[in-house]
């Protein structure tokens, strides 16, 4: 499967990715040389920054607990199933009562397991417009995922100022920098830990902190951005190739394709035309005759082959002679 992925990349002019860690990755891996790859942040929806279309989202909340979430779904590699036994540990071991928030859908929750169900609280799936009133009422973001080439929830954590715990691996700390705390996701201990010690030991100029954090996530990436990238890298990359036809046995004009016209063939202009072109890199001639096939060489078109003589008809359409050539 990977081995396939790897030949179908290795076909490719150039790619985009998310993060620079899968960057560096394809890179070191040869797959891709590095100009071949550009990176382009994701960016939090414009949806935050309208209040006015935020829509209400009910989390009955009890004072004596602190209530941490996450968005996402019931995913093996989002390792969410962890939660419990981190809620478990903040109990018992630090004296914090957390609950811990999903959105599952109702499919992926009648799946979990009795015990998941009985210490977990599911509201569901949610809509865009109903993130930002969700975000508010927590009191931070969990994200304790094993693999991601990207996931916006946790700049989506930072926009909306919230205490993020996320995984210390590549795919958050590209995104995220120094504005999260960070934990090792294949320990329930760890994260327990981190948890605890942000509340049980608050940080000096918190406030402070979480605004920087806003400010990071606005500034990673932007929805101009993100559209003006790609298209220059394409414009950087694209490959256009002109196919000129120019079949024998025309009968209005004999051989009209290379008749001469001010000093050259006709289909010599037609050819210095298209060499000309700041689009076109490469000038293929289709045509059935080695006459015309030499006259084009000398012009600088490429002649790989000769069009089939059912190609080369009165009534031949053109498309078949294009895909002949293709």
């Amino acid at each position: 499967k990977y081995f396939i992925k790897k030949l179908a990349f290795k076909r490719m002019d150039g790619l985009f990715v998310e993060l620079d860690h899968v960057k560096h990755r394809l890179v070191s891996q040869k797959i891709f040389h590095e100009n071949q790859i550009e990176v382009i942040h994701n960016s939090v929806s414009s949806i935050f920054f309208k209040e006015s279309e935020w829509k209400d989202i009910e989390l009955e909340k009890e004072t004596s607990y602190k209530y941490i979430g996450t968005v996402s779904n019931d995913y093996r590699h989002k390792n969410l199933s962890i939660l419990p036994s981190v809620q478990r540990i903040l109990n018992e071991k630090y004296n914090i009562s957390v609950k811990f928030v999903v959105t599952f859908s109702e499919e992926e929750w009648v799946k979990k397991d009795a015990h998941f169900r009985e210490k977990i609280i599911n509201i569901g799936s949610l809509e865009s417009f109903q993130l930002p009133r969700y975000y508010k009422q927590l009191d931070g973001v969990v994200f304790p995922s094993l693999l991601e080439s990207f996931s916006i929830t946790p700049l989506e954590a930072l926009v909306m100022e919230k205490p993020l715990f996320a995984s210390d691996l590549p795919f958050i700390r590209d995104c995220c920098n120094e504005y999260a705390n960070y934990f090792n996701p294949f320990s329930e201990e760890s994260i327990a830990y981190v948890i605890a010690d942000f509340f049980n030991n608050p940080k000096q100029n918190l406030d402070n902190k979480l605004h920087e954090g806003k400010q990071h996530a606005l500034d990673f990436s932007s929805h101009i951005e993100r559209a003006e990238k790609p298209l220059k890298m394409i414009e950087n990359n694209l490959k256009i190739m002109g196919i000129v036809g120019i079949r024998s046995g025309s009968k209005g004009i004999l051989n009209k394709n290379i008749k001469p016209l001010s000093g050259k063939p006709l289909v010599g202009w037609i050819l210095e035309a298209a060499k000309k072109s700041q689009y076109i890199n490469r000038i293929i001639v289709s045509t059935d005759s080695e006459e015309y096939a030499d006259i084009a060489s000398s012009f600088g078109a490429e002649v790989p082959c000769l069009r089939p003589k059912d190609l080369a008809g009165d009534n031949s359409p053109e498309f078949g002679y294009v895909k002949h050539m293709v």
